[in-house]
């Protein structure tokens, strides 16, 4: 009983600093809007915004909060595979807005609008999918199929940045390496 709790104890921890430090990082991206008013921090925002919802749709029982998730558990199957493809749409924004891509990199540029709007047309299929057939089991599979996809999408997008060696671009690109591994790894 007590190797349990001991267990418990200690994932409720982490989770309650996993959820504090994104709650920071919210409302610093949001002031930074607020003072510089860029696109940027809106697409990070959005970005934050739905991983928060993610995992507060996964463990909003665990944190005692009876908010959304709890009220309404269907919602956490209609959504919960939505909110772990959509923030790459609103990541890559915030990504292309950064590093200026349709000024310093047209072409590459061309490529990651395509493939936001393929996440777009996903998550929208997604949601549709298990509206309409409620099977979780295929749902997943393919969630897996997409987010392994889009890694090794992301990963290849990485690699041609690196090449270009600038500070800016290498600290943005290794960010967004840990983004995608932390994805395919949860």
């Amino acid at each position: 009983v007590m190797a349990d709790y001991d267990s418990d104890t200690r994932f409720i921890f982490f989770q309650d600093m996993f959820q504090g430090f994104l709650l920071c990082q919210l409302f610093y991206v949001l002031f930074q809007w607020l003072l510089i008013r860029r696109n940027e921090y809106l697409y990070y925002f959005s970005y934050l915004m739905l991983l928060a919802l993610y995992f507060l749709s996964k463990y909003e029982p665990l944190f005692g909060i009876h908010l959304l998730f709890t009220k309404y558990p269907v919602l956490r199957i209609y959504l919960s595979k939505t909110f772990l493809i959509l923030p790459y749409f609103f990541y890559y924004r915030f990504v292309r807005s950064f590093l200026e891509m349709p000024s310093q990199y047209p072409q590459l540029n061309r490529w990651i609008v395509k493939l936001e709007y393929f996440l777009l047309c996903y998550s929208l299929f997604d949601f549709l999918f298990i509206v309409i057939s409620f099977n979780q089991r295929m749902q997943a599979l393919i969630s897996t199929f997409v987010l392994i996809a889009t890694f090794i999408i992301s990963a290849s997008f990485i690699v041609y940045m690196f090449r270009r060696r600038k500070t800016l671009v290498n600290y943005i690109l290794t960010g967004s390496f840990f983004v995608g591994l932390g994805s395919i790894i949860g």
